[in-house]
């Protein structure tokens, strides 16, 4: 993956992280963001990338089970599995993949640090049919 400081950001308005889109929502292929986050979890203390790495496993979710009309699911459960310690501030997130069938579906990513893969989440989702009426109106 590109590293973050060769793309393009910056703030993302109200939210407390920052994203570096690698590829833009919605083109073909997996999902591929560099984020990180700008706000403390506990207030007078450092974030360590462990936690960061933490915070960003939320985002498989939208990264992974979003589709060209968006997302549709939410998440019933995310489990962050990695190798080793991240390293820095950034984290970098890839769709590795999205499987479902009646209503029941899970979505995967790939997590890397500056110096290379770290490891990654799975997000457990149900469809959520107020987003869904959302789309079709």
């Amino acid at each position: 993956m590109p590293s973050p400081e060769q793309i393009e950001g910056g703030p993302t308005g109200p939210m407390s992280w920052e994203i570096r889109r690698i590829n833009p929502w919605g083109s073909a292929g997996p999902g591929r963001v560099w984020m990180r986050e700008t706000a403390a979890f506990v207030e007078g203390e450092e974030l360590t990338p462990l936690v960061r790495a933490a915070l960003m496993a939320d985002f498989t979710n939208p990264l992974s089970n979003s589709g060209p009309d968006g997302l549709a699911f939410i998440n019933t459960d995310v489990t962050m599995y990695l190798a080793r310690d991240p390293r820095g501030e950034w984290i970098g997130m890839e769709s590795a993949g999205h499987l479902g069938h009646e209503g029941v579906a899970f979505g995967t990513t790939w997590m890397y640090d500056q110096d290379g893969l770290i490891g990654h989440c799975v997000a457990g989702t149900l469809p959520d049919p107020r987003i869904q009426a959302r789309q079709r109106s």
